[in-house]
């Protein structure tokens, strides 16, 4: 299920985001199980911190070791 959408009644009144979260798996199904959640779940987040009303400030978005 897709997050698009869902972040900016969460984020209401933050200053900051720490984004951390990426899917990660051990199987070598790279592009739809991990590269395409992880990049639209960043893209959601940045996308309800801009838009119209966010009071939030600053995004600060983490790699792993996985990465």
């Amino acid at each position: 299920e897709s997050a698009k959408g869902k972040f900016e009644e969460v984020f209401e009144g933050c200053y900051a985001v720490l984004h951390t979260a990426s899917p990660y798996y051990f199987e070598m199904e790279i592009e739809d199980r991990v590269v395409r959640p992880a990049v639209e779940g960043t893209r959601n987040v940045l996308d309800a911190c801009a838009a119209e009303g966010s009071t939030v400030k600053r995004v600060i978005i983490t790699s792993s070791t996985a990465a």
